[in-house]
Order: C-alpha cells, then structure tokens, then sequence
C-alpha cells in the first residue's frame, strides 16, 4: 500500500481539479474513502 499512495494520491487530486462541476465536500470524502477502501 505505501508504494502505490503518491500514485493513488496523485491521481485523486487530479480528478478533484478536472471535475466539472467542482465536487463537493461529501463528493471528495466519499470518493477518498472508496479509493482507501481498495485492498
């Protein structure tokens, strides 16, 4: 797991900024724990 985190990481900030509408608050924690949630 902490080897793929920069890349997980990475690749959640970058959807969080190209979202269109900009996500809400809920948007983004539901979407950090689904991706967290993957084992």
């Amino acid at each position: 797991e902490k080897a793929r985190a920069p890349g997980i990481r990475d690749a959640l900030i970058k959807g969080f900024m190209e979202a269109t509408p900009p996500l809400r608050h809920e948007q983004i924690v539901a979407r950090n724990r689904e991706v967290t949630a993957r084992r």
